[in-house]
């Protein structure tokens, strides 16, 4: 009995089986029948030209568009780096006015300063009193005196030196003067 039953079921399965295969099989070449005929109507059909013919359109607009916008957006960074550079031209120009101003004060400042300069001691002063001041400093005349005696030496002839007199500061005796006329007051 079971053995009966075992090979009745199989041979049911198996012709399932079959059965199954031609199935999808057909059904393949349906399938692949409709898919050809979707095709040439996609090549035929007035319909899906015109539609294909419309995205078409739609993406020529969209990329005119989207230079458009780029150009526009060139043309407005190419204005402002224009301004920009006007701007800064502006700036440098008044820059190098102060400049020329600040320049133009230094060389003034310079040919003062280079009125009250002595060149034995290497100092500059920045004014004439202060000059006289440092003309009648030991420090100036002791370099004074090295520069005549080195002279002295190279030339063989003696340079005359100035009269003791001459080389004296006269602060020396106001302040003199003034010290006696503390004591008056008191």
């Amino acid at each position: 009995v079971v053995s009966t039953q075992s090979t009745e079921s199989s041979g049911i399965n198996a012709e399932y089986g079959e059965n199954k295969k031609l199935t999808d099989d057909a059904k393949k070449e349906f399938n692949e029948q409709v898919r050809l005929l979707v095709g040439h109507i996609r090549k035929k059909d007035p319909r899906v030209i015109a539609q294909k013919e419309k995205q078409r359109e739609e993406e020529e607009r969209r990329v005119a568009a989207e230079k458009t916008r780029v150009a526009e957006q060139r043309r407005k960074r190419a204005k402002e780096v224009v301004k920009l550079a006007e701007e800064a031209k502006t700036m440098l120009d008044g820059h190098n006015e102060a400049l020329d101003d600040l320049i133009g004060e230094l060389s003034e400042s310079d040919e003062e300063e280079d009125a009250f300069h002595c060149p034995l001691c290497r100092k500059t002063f920045r004014s004439e009193k202060m000059m006289r001041q440092h003309e009648r400093s030991k420090k100036h005349r002791e370099n004074l005196a090295k520069l005549r005696k080195e002279f002295a030496e190279e030339l063989g002839d003696a340079i005359p030196a100035p009269e003791e007199a001459d080389t004296k500061p006269s602060v020396v005796n106001a302040n003199k003067s003034k010290k006696k006329k503390k004591k008056g007051r008191r």
